[in-house]
């Protein structure tokens, strides 16, 4: 279950390792990214939170629609799929001052996590994503 005074005390500060805050954020590659980079700190637990935008000391709380979580269930198995090892991850929408966020919870793991290369030699954009990442 996501703990929201957990995340209501990572948004009042910007130090935190272990949480990536974005705005909204459905692109599988971008989403195994910020799941890769909530994973990097010593921290039992990992956050990405979409719906907040980053300010100077915490970050302000600007809501996404209630939609969110049925539209981020596929992205986020495609991201899944791009990531190097298994890890344990759950997702929903929290009430935080009357908005909603949406919250992906990982748990950290022993191993380096990375992200893979898209395995489809066919098509030029993801040749060209693929020389990128590289």
């Amino acid at each position: 279950m996501i703990d929201k005074a957990a995340v209501v005390a990572l948004l009042s500060t910007t130090s935190s390792k272990n949480l990536v805050g974005t705005g909204i954020e459905l692109k599988p590659y971008e989403l195994a990214l910020n799941i890769v980079q909530s994973l990097d700190s010593s921290e039992e637990f990992g956050y990405v939170v979409m719906g907040v935008t980053r300010q100077i000391n915490d970050y302000a709380i600007d809501g996404v629609g209630q939609t969110t979580f049925v539209a981020a269930r596929e992205p986020i198995q495609k991201a899944i799929s791009l990531i190097s090892h298994e890890i344990e991850m759950e997702s929903g929408n929290i009430s935080i001052d009357g908005k909603n966020i949406f919250v992906i919870k990982t748990k950290n793991v022993d191993k380096a996590v990375s992200i893979g290369f898209i395995k489809d030699l066919d098509s030029q954009n993801v040749f060209v994503s693929n020389m990128v990442r590289a």
